[in-house]
């Protein structure tokens, strides 16, 4: 198998996952925000994401043959996706999400929403449950599922236009740079561990014949897959989050003088 002929038949139509983008689609055209503008184009591209992080080729690659597709599996599911529909959802639909007690109270614990997003990176790449999860097919469903809702979790406090309920700029620098730290203290030590820290990714089972694709023509050993899944939690991780600094301090630069002089509470009436 080629690796064009790879790239073009092993996509799989999952009509689980199918039916959850066409229902987020469809939830968010009947809420009346279906208009073409800014939070439609990142709702409708966070969607997007979610269908090809868990229905192209990379799907297959990271279920069944290569740690580091695993691991960028990982990345857009919890740190691409939850921020593009966050993104899109208007600020009119983040103050009703707020009349719910459970997302204003855990809004104000940055560190709860912080640990969670961090410890389900952290927690699932724990070889042992890694290997556990591997053998059942729901174990990878859910982990991915659960990926994508600490990832929303993690990213509404430092994304919601509610100023109350927004982090303060240097509580998100804090914040994000902590994140930082703590997915590149783990890339480091899976990309310098000795191979074979995740055994199912060493002698995979081959059933689509494409092994020999990967371990001669793309030359992914399963020393060099493990090296570049570790260097993913490094570096893109830490890339995606310094984003996120330089937006929360260019956004804080350019704020009114006289809108951050406001207490919080004058803001959340001016807003709603």
């Amino acid at each position: 198998m080629t690796s064009f002929e790879f790239l073009t038949s092993a996509w799989s139509w999952k009509p689980a996952v199918l039916f959850e983008c066409a229902a987020l689609l469809i939830a968010y055209a009947v809420v009346g925000h279906s208009k073409l503008t800014k939070f439609t184009i990142s709702f409708v591209l966070g969607t997007v994401v979610f269908a090809l992080a868990l229905l192209s080729p990379l799907a297959l690659l990271a279920d069944r043959y290569l740690f580091s597709a695993h691991t960028l599996q990982h990345l857009l599911l919890a740190q691409i996706v939850p921020p593009l529909l966050l993104l899109g959802v208007p600020p009119a639909l983040h103050r009703q999400a707020l009349c719910l007690a459970f997302i204003k109270w855990i809004l104000k614990k940055p560190f709860l929403t912080w640990s969670v997003g961090i410890m389900a990176m952290v927690i699932w790449h724990i070889p042992g449950l890694h290997s556990g999860m591997g053998e059942h097919s729901h174990g990878f469903t859910g982990m991915e599922m659960a990926l994508v809702i600490t990832g929303g979790l993690f990213w509404w406090p430092i994304i919601t236009p509610v100023v109350e309920y927004r982090l303060s700029p240097l509580l998100a620098v804090f914040y994000l740079f902590s994140a930082c730290l703590s997915t590149t203290l783990v890339g480091i030590i899976i990309a310098f561990a000795p191979p074979g820290l995740y055994p199912q990714y060493l002698h995979p089972h081959d059933p689509f014949g494409i092994l020999p694709l990967l371990r001669n023509d793309w030359g992914l050993s399963p020393a060099i897959d493990q090296q570049i899944g570790g260097l993913l939690m490094w570096l893109p991780c830490c890339l995606v989050y310094l984003t996120a600094i330089l937006a929360t301090l260019v956004h804080w630069y350019n704020a009114p003088e006289e809108v951050e002089a406001l207490p919080s509470a004058a803001i959340y009436e001016n807003i709603k």
